[in-house]
């Protein structure tokens, strides 16, 4: 029997043992799951967010040293990383010409952008890869360009922020995109996040950094001696 409820869940239960998957489902079990959208049209966000480690308290900006220094790589890090993408992300690339902008718009980093059910924020439906300004905005590979879910259905959905060494977080409540670009702004923290986001300066909010082996928490123990002091050299 399979239906779908209210909340958007797909339900279904297996009457009799004949119709199990392999024999390994019990007599009348009950699943639920959510469906991923795989066929929208497409949407946009213009988002904007600041991370702790790059800012520069001065400028209200952050720095760009991984770009003039010949760190950022052409080629998103998060898929080497562990199974980050879901349903449209992976393997997005930068050109040399867009990493060679020197100004307010140069690149700091790659960023990571998930789409998340909107009557349930654990599972994820899409994800990319953007490029993350000193101004804090985050743009699909061009550099300027909204962020695009190219197979994302126009709808409501809990929005995440991921970072390499970053601790992430979410928005509290499900926002409705579509093919025009939305936009949030979280560096002043005007929209409600499930985590918070650190004061930086003034009235300027980001990102707490730390967060290198991506487990939710910023630890000395792990995060400073099995990461940060490896990755400079140190013991």
């Amino acid at each position: 029997n399979l239906y779908t409820n209210p909340a958007g869940q797909i339900n279904f239960k297996v009457a009799r043992a004949s119709d199990s998957l392999y024999g390994r489902i019990a007599h009348s079990s009950s699943f639920s799951f959510y469906p991923t959208q795989l066929n929208g049209s497409g949407v946009n966000l213009n988002a904007r967010v600041f991370l702790q480690g790059p800012f520069v308290n001065a400028s209200g900006t952050m720095s760009d040293g991984l770009r003039t220094g010949g760190y950022i790589p052409t080629t998103e890090p998060y898929t080497v990383s562990g199974s980050w993408h879901v349903n449209g992300g992976g393997g997005e690339t930068v050109s040399s010409g867009t990493l060679a902008i020197n100004s307010t718009q140069s690149i700091v980093d790659w960023i990571f952008v998930d789409l998340r059910h909107k009557n349930n924020p654990g599972h994820v439906l899409h994800s990319r890869s953007g490029l993350l300004r000193r101004d804090g905005f985050i743009t699909d590979t061009d550099g300027s360009s909204s962020l695009n879910f190219s197979g994302a259905s126009e709808d409501y959905y809990y929005i995440a922020i991921r970072h390499r060494n970053h601790l992430s977080f979410r928005t509290a409540t499900s926002h409705s995109l579509s093919s025009t670009a939305l936009s949030l702004d979280f560096t002043n923290n005007s929209i409600a996040t499930q985590n918070p986001l650190k004061l930086l300066s003034g009235s300027y909010y980001g990102m707490y950094s730390g967060d290198a082996n991506q487990d939710g928490l910023v630890t000395e123990a792990i995060d400073r001696f099995q990461y940060h002091s490896l990755q400079n050299g140190q013991t």
